[in-house]
């Protein structure tokens, strides 16, 4: 699930508008960097590098099945004034060196593009996702020629208007979230993977082609690695030492984790649309820049917390004990903050806010808000106002210059 625009300072990956020309994309909104080498780097760190600190996250599975060899289909409705760019997205993300960098490493290859689908029919005003699946399966009947028939392999992308609204049980598309995947077991028997791209507003700096790719890009990743997250999950969450981030960060699948986080956008040069950078276990567990493709000849470095606590977090399976922080209102407590960096670099600022995904409130002090790979520093935290959901967070910042990096910390209010 793409979450809505949370209230940050850096962007977000919502929807966008629409009423705009095909084959609109207008790079110098923004200065798109180009894709990185993506030649598999030497994951050994210099001697000292990084200094001791609490590991990052692994997404793992939780034994559902992948698309290890995907089929995809771009599916848009009458009217649709990006039908060429939006095919021509779909047909590119697989043949481009940004799909194996991002999913390889979860086992899935190369995929398939079937024909788009261009249908005659506008799309509803007011769709549910129960209406989608079962519209969905009515058209894959047979009878129609331009979805074919479903398989295992199957993963359907639809482009829904601006004119549309969805809904997914309480949440509204453009108010909860930006966009979705899901899966449902079809008539013909194969269960099939689809992913929702609602439009609302595009994205600061950004236009509205380059919103939606990128939204399309952080859906399809997680329908290949998790096809099923309702249904059997598979890469859906963290480990459990880790589970803090699928709760300040509202959820944990691979674009989950990498959402909103520093220069989360780029182009590759082999596809020429504006994708999201994806959460890779390998490179988080060298303590290097866990989202890829990372910036070309950069330092990863981020401020890793010391939790004292260990406290129930929500999952799909019920509540799991995991590190976090007991906070009572308006009682400070203090922690240790361990910072790192996978190369020599300066000192960084360090920060916190509260995660935008909750309604408590915090205040922060910092004996040391500045230091660098080793140092050990203490933030002291006080809950002013707990959240109205029964669990909390927010994030530790680490800032060098135009980049920042972040840690999320999961609350109980006692």
């Amino acid at each position: 699930l793409a979450p809505p625009r949370p209230d940050l300072t850096v962007v977000d990956m919502t929807v966008v508008d629409s009423g705009v020309p095909d084959l609109v994309r207008d790079a110098s909104v923004v200065d798109l960097r180009p894709l990185p080498d993506l030649t598999t780097p030497d994951l050994a760190p210099p001697p000292g590098f990084p200094a001791p600190h609490t590991a990052l996250p692994q997404v793992v599975s939780l034994g559902g099945r992948i698309l290890a060899a995907p089929e995809l289909t771009s599916v848009s409705f009458s009217g649709e004034a990006l039908t060429k760019d939006l095919d021509a997205f779909v047909a590119g993300i697989g043949k481009s060196t940004f799909w194996a960098a991002t999913v390889g490493e979860y086992g899935v290859g190369a995929p398939t593009t079937r024909a788009a689908a261009h249908l005659n029919e506008a799309a509803a005003k007011l769709v549910d996702d129960s209406d989608i699946q079962a519209w969905l399966d009515d058209k894959l009947d047979g009878a129609h020629v331009e979805f074919g028939l479903p398989s295992a392999r199957s993963l359907f992308v639809l482009w829904y208007p601006a004119s549309t609204t969805v809904t997914l049980d309480n949440f509204r598309s453009c108010r909860d979230f930006g966009g979705y995947h899901s899966s449902f077991v079809s008539s013909r028997g194969p269960t099939v993977a689809y992913a929702v791209l609602p439009r609302c507003g595009a994205l600061p700096g950004y236009n509205q082609l380059q919103t939606l790719t990128v939204a399309a890009s952080h859906e399809i990743a997680e329908a290949v690695t998790d096809p099923d997250p309702l249904l059997k999950p598979a890469y859906f969450r963290t480990d459990a030492q880790s589970l803090g981030w699928m709760q300040v960060l509202a959820g944990a699948e691979v674009g989950d984790l990498c959402a909103y986080d520093d220069q989360w956008i780029l182009t590759p040069n082999d596809l020429g649309y504006a994708v999201q950078r994806m959460w890779s276990n390998v490179a988080a567990k060298a303590s290097h820049d866990p989202c890829v493709p990372a910036p070309a000849n950069t330092v990863y470095y981020n401020a890793a917390p010391v939790l004292p606590d260990v406290i129930p977090v929500l999952t799909d399976s019920g509540p799991i004990n995991s590190p976090g922080l007991k906070l009572k209102a308006n009682v400070a407590r203090t922690i240790e903050v361990d910072l790192f960096s996978d190369a020599a670099m300066g000192a960084w600022s360090l920060s916190a806010v509260a995660s935008p995904y909750v309604d408590g409130t915090f205040t922060f002090a910092w004996d040391q808000a500045a230091g660098k790979n080793g140092d050990k520093v203490h933030l002291t935290v006080t809950m002013t106002g707990a959240s109205s959901r029964g669990n909390d967070g927010f994030l530790i910042m680490s800032t060098s210059g135009q980049r920042s990096h972040r840690w999320p910390v999961a609350v109980q209010p006692q």
